[in-house]
Formats: structure tokens, sequence, C-alpha cells
């Protein structure tokens, strides 16, 4: 026989579900060997059958009777083309994936408790039956509560007046009128005070707060106002001239 052949009568090492088989040892000396060595393909493609079968339906075919499966169309339905399913190009094949579920329920291994009965008994309640029966009661972050420190930390306290009037008070609400009570002066009229009279310091300053410059530093001033400047320059520099003379004579002489 060629190599081709024989190697295409071979059967694959693994089933499709992924058993081990070795179907060529003709060995058979225990219930692994028979297990490994025995083909059962076929069967485990009848099971597999039965188990498509199971989820589509809920049940076994083979189990159910003729009237169950087939039924005589004699008219025929005028609406099962309207009720059917259109078919779109558009829909996902992961769409049609998804939407295939089996009929056979889920397994569910968690038990579901019952509701939790609401305690007729409120807080305070409570607390008073603790208090009475001297049980230990819990406090914030669960500690224990220590009845005789009462207002040292330990002992819960009592709400306060603020805490049990929260949520009265509204802000918004218009103001309640009271009652004026008359004390007989209403026709009293209270004296006016005359307001002194007093000058403002600003008044008696005479010098301008900024001093105004000559028309002649202009960037482009009158000839006038140009010639003013220059012969006022003009007198300042020769008092300059004068004084620095005096002052070499007198050094001079000394």
């Amino acid at each position: 026989m060629p190599k081709s052949e024989s190697q295409a009568s071979k059967k694959p090492a693994h089933s499709a579900l992924g058993a081990p088989s070795q179907h060529n040892q003709p060995s058979r000396k225990g219930k692994k060997a028979w297990r490994k060595n025995v083909d059962l393909q076929e069967v485990e493609a009848g099971i597999e059958e039965l188990r498509a079968e199971e989820r589509a339906t809920g049940t076994f075919l083979h189990k159910q009777q003729d009237d169950q499966l087939f039924v005589i169309d004699v008219k025929g339905d005028e609406k099962i083309r309207s009720s059917l399913p259109k078919f779109k190009a558009s829909e996902l094949t992961s769409t049609k994936i998804l939407a295939q579920r089996s009929a056979v329920p889920a397994v569910v291994s968690r038990t579901t408790t019952a509701k939790k009965r609401k305690s007729p008994l409120s807080s305070e309640d409570k607390n008073r039956l603790l208090r009475m029966s001297k049980r230990p009661r819990k406090g914030p972050f669960n500690s224990v509560v220590d009845p005789t420190e009462f207002g040292a930390g330990s002992a819960t306290l009592e709400l306060s007046e603020a805490v049990k009037n929260s949520g009265a008070y509204d802000p918004w609400a218009p103001a309640e009128e009271v009652e004026e009570i008359k004390d007989g002066l209403e026709t009293v009229q209270p004296k006016k005070v005359k307001v002194p009279v007093h000058s403002h310091p600003r008044d008696k300053i005479e010098v301008p707060a900024i001093l105004e410059p000559h028309q002649g530093t202009s960037y482009n001033p009158p000839a006038v106002a140009h010639q003013e400047l220059l012969l006022k320059a003009h007198e300042i520099e020769e008092k300059r001239v004068e004084k620095a003379a005096k002052l070499a004579e007198t050094k001079a002489k000394n």
C-alpha cells in the first residue's frame, strides 16, 4: 500500500471532542486502555445530536409523538408571512449567534433567601429596651457604648434641639408680621441734629498739585514762547557766570 493511502486510512490521534484515542493499538488490558483504544466517535456524534435537539426544543425528538412533530396543513396560514421575521442583510453574525438561546433552563446553584423582615421597633425604642436590660449597645464604628460614662465620649448622647428641629426653618418663607405694642410716644418727634459745617482742608491749599511746564518746552512751541524761554535760560547762565567770577576773585585775594 502506498504511503499516502496508509496515512489517509489512519484515524486521528484525538476524537472530535478532545478525548484521547489510539485505535491502532490492539491491547485491551484495562479500563483506561479500553477507553483510549476503542473508537467512540460515532457514539459521541449521536450524543451531541441529542444535546443539540434538547437545546433547541427542550426535549428529545424521538420521545415525542407524531402529532407533536407533524401538522397536516390543509388551508395554510395567510398571516404567517407577516409574522415571520424579515431578513436583513445588515444583521451581524454575532447578533444571530447571541439570539440563539437554549430551551433548557439554567442551573441555579445559589439558594435565594427570603427578604429580611423589617423590625417594627424604632431605634429609640430599641435603645430604651437595651438600657432597661443593661445589655451592651453599639455606638459609632461598632464600638460598645458604656452607659455609665454619659457625656465622656463613650455613652450615646441624646439628640439636641437643633437636630430635632432641623428642616423646619424655611429661609425663603415670608416674614411674620410682629404686632406693634404702642407705648404713647408715637407723636413725639425726635430732634434733628444739625450737621456742623467745617471747611475742607483742600480749600486752604493754594499750591497747585502739578506745576505746568513752560509753553516753550513743547515739542513744537510757538516762536514767542521759545524766545522767552531762551532769554530766561540766558539770564540764569549769566547769573551763574557772575557768581563764579566773584568766587574766583575772592579766592585769588585770599
